[in-house]
């Protein structure tokens, strides 16, 4: 029994690390939760290897105490597994670092002020950017589509696993506002405003 369980522990490490190294390589979430599932193999066979020990020698309350710490990682690792495909499911946006990333590379393309409301979708091992990028207001429609086609286009290029880019391009918002006040007389600021807009002789 102590054979097969120490086998048991190395035939569950090579798995674990392997379909880990896959499911990284190919970003899929399924092959990510089976390596977890192969890990938690291993610290279950290593417990049964220290129980039989324990059962050798004759130290019977161990076993009690064996059975709940793996009952207790059972629950933790189903809990974690279930709130991550929850929360997948519901297009939550768990990759900060990525959208980090992604907003960084956007601003160093020429003609793109600021990168705003970048979303993260995963649908399997792909991913679906949706974001919005600010650019002069003065550009031509063509100049504005150009800027679109080249930020979608770096980001297929640079992330294998990015399936898709949705990019909104909007103008933008202007810091300076101008105000046109109704006044009865040209005396700088010490014009008196007028009461009616329309009638006005000066503006200020």
């Amino acid at each position: 029994p102590v054979a097969a369980s120490a086998v048991s522990c190395a035939v569950a490490l090579i798995l674990a690390l392997k379909q880990k190294a896959t499911g990284i390589a190919i970003g899929s979430q399924a092959l990510l939760a089976t390596a977890s599932e192969a890990f938690f193999d291993i610290f279950t066979s290593f417990f049964v290897l220290i129980g039989i020990i324990c059962v050798y020698f004759s130290i019977a309350y161990i076993e009690g105490i064996i059975i709940i710490i793996i009952a207790l990682l059972i629950l933790k690792l189903g809990a974690g597994t279930a709130w991550k495909s929850i929360m997948i499911l519901m297009d939550a946006d768990m990759d900060t670092e990525l959208k980090h990333e992604i907003k960084e590379k956007l601003k160093k393309i020429h003609g793109i002020k600021s990168v705003d409301e970048v979303r993260i979708r995963q649908s399997g091992p792909f991913k679906i950017v949706n974001c919005i990028i600010r650019t002069d207001p003065s550009i031509t429609l063509y100049k504005s589509h150009d800027l679109a086609d080249t930020a979608e286009n770096l980001l297929l290029m640079e992330y294998q696993n990015i399936d898709s880019v949705f990019i909104h391009v909007e103008p933008e918002k202007s810091e300076i506002c101008r105000i046109a006040v109704p006044v009865s007389g040209n005396m700088g600021l010490d014009s008196i405003i007028h009461p009616h807009f329309a009638r006005a002789p000066w503006f200020m």
